[in-house]
């Protein structure tokens, strides 16, 4: 069972700051229209930036680009 890493749900880290950024404006009284636009144009170029950055980070050790001592294993048992 292969661990889960902190890149496997890197998506939900964007989506998780524009709902956050939707629930401060409206807890200082912003409407809901007022507040997803405003989360759109300011929210949207950072994470695009955010994208990215994290894009071109190198991978973390232990992600699945390095190969598992398990894995040659199997293969070496299957063939």
């Amino acid at each position: 069972m292969r661990r889960t890493s902190r890149r496997d749900h890197a998506w939900l880290y964007p989506m998780l700051s524009l709902a956050f950024a939707v629930t401060i404006l409206l807890a200082f009284g912003l409407t809901w229209w007022h507040a997803l636009a405003v989360t759109a144009l300011l929210g949207c170029p950072l994470v695009i930036l955010w994208g990215l950055i994290f894009s071109w980070s190198q991978p973390e050790a232990g992600s699945e680009l390095v190969p598992r001592h398990s894995d040659y294993d199997s293969l070496a048992a299957s063939g």
